[in-house]
């Protein structure tokens, strides 16, 4: 089976940082992987579609894709990866900008891998709130048969579990 992830790129991509409160006595600044290169060592996916903004300098996030498809390219040599800039996205918090987008951008990308062979995945964490519940739509819609997964901070993971896993909500089986 050919795996295959979707997915943004977000703030914490390649790497992501955050403020330990809960594990110190002091506050001690963490740095991990971000999700896509911790849900790529996991998933090991054959190829990946790197979906990112080029808009304005706050949501540019052409540095941030390219620190992925480097280090991508280090932890995973056989992986392609395919980058998806979102140039005609001006508000990432717009739906009606961002379905018409996802929508066409998954019905190509599907189109390039046999269903009977390939399985989807998407990749939920990073990127806006709205390009989250638009990768929900897609699937509920069934524009995209895909498995949706979640990538958590290490400070949430308890007792030796996974920074990913598969998020199952009711609606979709």
């Amino acid at each position: 089976t050919i795996r295959i992830l979707l997915t943004c790129v977000g703030k914490s991509d390649p790497v992501g940082r955050y403020l330990d409160r809960n594990r110190f006595p002091v506050a001690t600044n963490i740095q991990e992987e971000g999700p896509i290169l911790a849900i790529c060592r996991l998933l090991r996916p054959h190829a990946v579609y790197l979906f990112y903004t080029t808009a304005e300098p706050d949501n540019d996030f052409t540095k941030n894709a390219q620190g992925v498809i480097e280090l991508l390219d280090q932890a995973i040599p056989t992986c392609q990866v395919h980058p998806m800039p979102l140039t005609t996205l001006t508000d990432p918090t717009d739906y009606s900008q961002l379905w018409p987008v996802f929508r066409d951008a998954v019905e190509t990308i599907a189109s390039t891998h046999p269903t009977e062979s390939s399985r989807f995945y998407v990749n939920l964490s990073p990127g806006t709130s709205q390009m989250e519940t638009t990768w929900h739509w897609l699937v509920a819609s069934r524009a995209l048969d895909a498995r949706l997964l979640q990538v958590r901070e290490g400070r949430y993971v308890r007792g030796g579990g996974s920074r990913v896993r598969r998020v199952n909500l009711p609606w979709f089986g």
